[in-house]
């Protein structure tokens, strides 16, 4: 079953959607520029904050028209990728259940290996906002903890 984003919601996604749009067209049309994309925004309703048009000022339909002309220059929307971290974290669960498979972690859950890691490396406060080297060093530590225990990891 779909959901329904509030209306809130809708604003803060065409928000995005629009600086995504800005952004986008920039890098593919050769000559595109800010003044360009805030004419659109005037062209559909944008007034001025601060001496220039934003899309703080327009209502939804007006920040769908304006999505609507990106889109007739070019722009597409893409649906988000799967997180880069997503395998990153799967190899984690997998090392933090064969511990706990082996019995030298009490409890096998998401949530207890995301407290023991965050113990152990600064910095860390979720492993879907972690960098590539938190994580790399989260395998390591599992890793590492496997062998001075001897569990056997299936690589």
């Amino acid at each position: 079953m779909a959901t329904q984003l509030t209306t809130d919601q809708r604003r803060k996604r065409l928000y995005t959607l629009l600086a995504l749009a800005n952004s986008t067209l920039a890098e593919s049309r050769p000559g595109w520029s800010e003044d360009d994309y805030r004419h659109i925004l005037t062209q559909c309703g944008a007034t001025a904050v601060g001496g220039k048009p934003s899309a703080t000022t327009m209502n939804i339909v007006q920040m769908e028209k304006a999505l609507w002309r990106f889109k007739q220059l070019g722009f597409t929307p893409r649906k988000k990728a799967t997180s880069w971290r997503a395998p990153r974290i799967a190899k984690l669960n997998a090392l933090w259940c064969a511990l706990a498979d082996a019995g030298v972690v009490k409890f096998r859950d998401q949530r207890a290996m995301e407290g023991f890691l965050r113990r152990q490396v600064q910095g860390l406060t979720h492993l879907q906002w972690a960098t590539t080297e938190q994580l790399n060093h989260c395998v390591e530590i599992l890793k590492k903890w496997a062998s001075r225990t001897q569990v056997k990891l299936d690589d």
